[in-house]
C-alpha cells in the first residue's frame, strides 16, 4: 500500500505539472490567437512544444496502467479500510489522466486546425503573389507595337481580355487585402512591442504596391495601344487617300489637252494647270508628313508590318514624285508656250498693220502723177527703201507662215488621231 500511494502522488504531481505546461503552451498561443497576431510560426512553435507534452504522456502511459493494475489488486485483496481509501485516489487518478488526455488531444486538434487555415492563408497570398508578379511581367515586357490597323486592333483585344480579367478578380482580390491589412495592423503593433518585423507584414505591403502598380501599368498600357492603333488606322487611311488621288491625278495628266497655241486657249490651260499644280505641291507635303510618320512608326511596330508599310510607302512616294515632275514639266512648257505665243501674234499684228499700210502709200503713190523729173527721183528713192524693208521683213514673214502651217499641220494631225 505504501509503495502505491508513493507512485500514485508521483504521478498525480507529474500530471498537475503537465496540466500546468499545457495551461502555459495553450495560454501563450491564445494570446497571439486573440490579438490577431497568430500566424503560421506561432502555430508550429505551439505544435511542437505539444508533441514534446505527448511524447512524455505516452511515456508516463506505462506507469499510469501499472498503477491502475496495482490499485485493482488492492481493491480486491486488502481489508475495507484499505479499499475505501485507494479507490477515490483510483478516481481521482484518473479523473486527472482522461484531463490531461483529453485536453491535450483537443488543444492538438486546434492546432492542426488552425495551422490548415494558415497555411491555406499562405498559399492564397502566394496565389495572389504569383497572379500579380506574372501580370506584372506581361506589362513591363517592352512589346513592339503594331504598325497596322489588323496587328493593332489584335493587341488591344488581346490586353482587354487581360484588362477583363483583372477586373473580374479585382473585388476578390481587394477584399482578400483589406481583411490582410486590417489582421496585419494588430500583427504590425504586436511585433513592434517584441522589437522585430514580421515577414507578412513586409509581404503585405508589397502586394498592395504591386496592386498599385499594376493599375498604373495598365493604365499606361491601354492608353499606349490606344494610340497605337489610332495612328495606325491615321496612316493606313492617309496611305489610301493618296493612293486614291495618285490614280485621280495621273489618269488627269495621261488625259489633258494638247497645248494649244493660241494665246486664250493656253491662258485657259495654264491656269487650270496651276490649280491643278497647287494641289499637287499640297500633295506633296503630305506624302512627306505621311513617310516621316511612316519611318517614327516602322522604329517601334513588329517587323511584320514594318516591312509591307514601308513598301507601300516608298511605292507611293515615288508615283508622288514622278507625278509632281511631270505636273512640273507641263506647267514650264504651258508657261513658254504663252510667252511664245504671246510673241507670235504681237508679230504677225505689227506684220500684218506694216503690210496694209505700205499697201496704202503704193495705191496712193499710183494715182500720183509723175511731175518733174526731181519727184520721179524723190519717188525712185521712197521705193528703194520700201524694197529694203521688205527684204528685211522678209525673214519675219516666213518664219511667221512656217509657224501658221506648222500650226494647221498639227491641228489636222491631232483631229486625224481623235
Amino acid at each position: 500500500m505504501g509503495q502505491f500511494s508513493q507512485a500514485h502522488a508521483q504521478l498525480v504531481d507529474w500530471i498537475d505539472k503537465t496540466l500546468s505546461t499545457l495551461d502555459g503552451v495553450e495560454g501563450e498561443w491564445r494570446l497571439y490567437s486573440d490579438n490577431g497576431t497568430s500566424g503560421l510560426k506561432h502555430i508550429e512553435i505551439a505544435l511542437c512544444k505539444l508533441r514534446i507534452l505527448q511524447n512524455d504522456i505516452s511515456a508516463h502511459q506505462p506507469s499510469y496502467e501499472a498503477i491502475l493494475t496495482a490499485g485493482a489488486q488492492i481493491l480486491r485483496q486488502e481489508d475495507s479500510s484499505a479499499a475505501a481509501s485507494t479507490q477515490p485516489m483510483i478516481e481521482h487518478l484518473v479523473a486527472n489522466w482522461s484531463k490531461l488526455d483529453e485536453r491535450t488531444q483537443q488543444l492538438f486538434n486546434e492546432l492542426e486546425q488552425n495551422r490548415a487555415e494558415s497555411t491555406s492563408r499562405n498559399n492564397d497570398m502566394e496565389k495572389w503573389r504569383l497572379w500579380l508578379a506574372d501580370l506584372l511581367t506581361e506589362m513591363r515586357t517592352n512589346r513592339p507595337i503594331g504598325g497596322l490597323p489588323e496587328t493593332a486592333i489584335a493587341q488591344l483585344d488581346e490586353f482587354r481580355v487581360i484588362q477583363s480579367d483583372v477586373e473580374q478578380r479585382k473585388p476578390q482580390f481587394e477584399e482578400y487585402l483589406n481583411s490582410l491589412e486590417e489582421s496585419m495592423e494588430d500583427l504590425k503593433r504586436s511585433e513592434v512591442k517584441n522589437g522585430k518585423e514580421d515577414r507578412t507584414i513586409s509581404q503585405v505591403k508589397k502586394l498592395r504596391a504591386d496592386w498599385k502598380t499594376l493599375q498604373e501599368k495598365l493604365a499606361e498600357q491601354e492608353k499606349k495601344l490606344r494610340q497605337a492603333l489610332e495612328e495606325a488606322l491615321e496612316l493606313s487611311q492617309g496611305m489610301q487617300e493618296m493612293q486614291d488621288w495618285l490614280l485621280e491625278a495621273e489618269n488627269h495628266l495621261a488625259m489633258v489637252p494638247p497645248i494649244s497655241r493660241l494665246v486664250e486657249t493656253l491662258e485657259t490651260q495654264l491656269d487650270t494647270h496651276k490649280t491643278f499644280n497647287d494641289s499637287v505641291q499640297t500633295k506633296c507635303q503630305f506624302m512627306k508628313e505621311l513617310n516621316n510618320k511612316g519611318i517614327r512608326m516602322q522604329l517601334s511596330c513588329e517587323k511584320k508590318d514594318a516591312i509591307p508599310m514601308k513598301n507601300k510607302l516608298v511605292s507611293l512616294k515615288h508615283r508622288t514624285d514622278k507625278l509632281a515632275q511631270r505636273s512640273n514639266e507641263r506647267l514650264r512648257t504651258l508657261t513658254i508656250a504663252l510667252d511664245d505665243s504671246r510673241l507670235f501674234f504681237v508679230a504677225q499684228q505689227e506684220l500684218i498693220d506694216w503690210i496694209e499700210e505700205q499697201l496704202k502709200l503704193l495705191d496712193e503713190k499710183e494715182t500720183e502723177k509723175m511731175g518733174t523729173g526731181d519727184r520721179i527721183r524723190e519717188l525712185l528713192e521712197e521705193h528703194k527703201k520700201l524694197q529694203d524693208q521688205i527684204r528685211r521683213r522678209t525673214g519675219l514673214f516666213d518664219e511667221t507662215r512656217q509657224y501658221i502651217c506648222f500650226k494647221l499641220a498639227l491641228k489636222y494631225f491631232l483631229k486625224f488621231l481623235g
